[in-house]
């Protein structure tokens, strides 16, 4: 009967999920991964460094069996979804079974999990793995707890702190350190060997450091090049809290102060609450300084996972309906956006490219990120360019002048090349769904050759 009931709401857990999943990928890494799913290459970002393989392979097998690229990519995070839900359960039994049952249904209505689990990225895969690791090791499975870990790194190497964490559990269980040696070795094997001989040893090697250069130099949003402790603290809890698991303040609020409530009647043991800070605190940190917390919720991803758990922890037969309700509350309607509403990026793309249409093709567009969402369209040559003088420098190297020539509200302008730019459309979405750009201004660049 619980055996039924839990393949039930699993299922549920991903109907809910593929059915509320993205129609356009979600921003510039989602295409990649796309892309990636029918030519696997690197040095074109699909994807980008390190690669994602176990994800990628798990989306290349969905797509084998019939499902189109996008699609493929957000059923494997869905799969992964159900999955997680499931370890949830196990993990939170440890206190009740009506904590088990509380936290898969928080975790099925929570914001960060479900959006993710309709999403073409390789957070949901990663997360599911992290889970049944640590369900693994508390159960005292450390070979198959290993293996999930290797295969973690393979979805999403910026896990790692959560290996470190599992490390040191296993120490501190006593587990078999010989066969989670064996297990790990055999699952880093499957998606390394076969990554080494795609891409090349030393190739691997060169485009590691020009990403990781980049990521804590320029572009990945560290600490380094977005700097001030105290917004990033803030962010992180919006991330965590806000974004991760109630998208609106009176459900947060109110979430927040039951499950309060409820752990001051039964708090959870002094040895739970270890566990939970051995889990939280490596990671947490890794987040906090190294990722781009104030643009991507999604890397905090597993730690909503965890407070879900510890929410629910102390739950009682009450608070087993009541807390997923508001969260259910807050974060169907933002899951329903999601699946309706296209990125700003993308809906400029679907404006340029009917302008296109309608002006007889030859038009360019010039931007920074989004770029990857206006290439590929019919009589429109996308260009990644940031500075107006860049754009200047491309357009003298080609044959004819485009009609009419755009750029994006990410390209500098200067004193002497602003006055030919005259404002376009506007294009936006929910800030909830994409904290990096909600919105994106397209902007007409006229000069000698062009037509008004």
């Amino acid at each position: 009967m619980r055996r039924g009931a839990l393949a039930c709401a699993a299922l549920a857990v991903f109907a809910e999920r593929f059915a509320l999943r993205a129609r356009v990928p979600d921003d510039w890494d989602a295409i990649g991964f796309v892309r990636a799913i029918g030519e696997f290459d690197l040095e074109k970002l699909q994807p980008h460094f390190p690669g994602y393989p176990v994800y990628v392979a798990l989306a290349r097998a969905a797509h084998f069996i019939g499902l189109a690229p996008l699609d493929a990519a957000t059923a494997v995070s869905a799969a992964a979804s159900a999955a997680t839900a499931v370890g949830v359960w196990r993990l939170a039994r440890a206190s009740s079974e009506a904590a088990a049952w509380c936290a898969l249904a928080l975790y099925a209505a929570a914001s960060l999990p479900w959006l993710d689990g309709g999403a073409a990225s390789s957070d949901a895969t990663a997360t599911a793995l992290a889970t049944w690791a640590f369900v693994a090791l508390a159960e005292r499975r450390a070979g198959l707890g290993a293996l999930a870990i290797a295969l973690m790194l393979g979805a999403r190497a910026s896990y790692w702190p959560l290996a470190l964490s599992w490390a040191i559990g296993l120490l501190l269980r006593g587990g078999s350190w010989r066969a989670a040696l064996a297990f790990f070795s055999v699952g880093s094997a499957i998606w390394a060997v076969p990554l080494l001989a795609l891409v090349g040893a030393r190739r691997y090697l060169a485009l590691g450091r020009a990403h990781l250069g980049g990521h804590f130099q320029s572009w990945g949003g560290s600490i380094a090049t977005r700097p001030g402790l105290g917004l990033r603290s803030l962010v992180f809890a919006r991330d965590l809290f806000f974004d991760g698991l109630a998208p609106r303040a009176w459900a947060l609020a109110a979430l927040l102060a039951l499950a309060t409530v409820g752990v001051a009647l039964r708090p959870p043991e002094r040895r739970a609450q270890a566990w939970a800070a051995l889990v939280f605190a490596p990671y947490a940190l890794w987040v906090l300084l190294a990722q781009n917390v104030v643009e991507q919720p999604r890397h905090l991803l597993p730690l909503v996972v965890l407070v879900v758990i510890a929410l629910a922890w102390s739950a009682r037969r009450a608070l087993v309906v009541t807390l997923p309700a508001i969260a259910l509350a807050a974060s169907a309607p933002l899951a329903w956006a999601h699946a309706h509403e296209a990125p700003a990026a993308a809906q400029a793309a679907d404006w340029l490219a009917a302008r296109a249409q309608s002006a007889g093709g030859s038009v360019a567009v010039f931007g920074g990120a989004s770029i990857r969402f206006f290439e590929n369209l019919a009589g429109v040559g996308a260009h990644p360019r940031t500075w107006l003088s860049e754009v200047d420098v491309d357009l003298e190297r080609l044959d004819s002048l485009p009609r009419e020539i755009w750029i994006t509200d990410e390209v500098e302008l200067d004193a002497a090349r602003a006055p030919r730019v005259s404002d376009g459309p506007r294009f936006c979405r929910d800030a909830r769904l994409d904290r990096a750009r909600p919105c994106l201004a397209l902007r007409r660049y006229t000069i000698g050759g062009t037509m008004p």
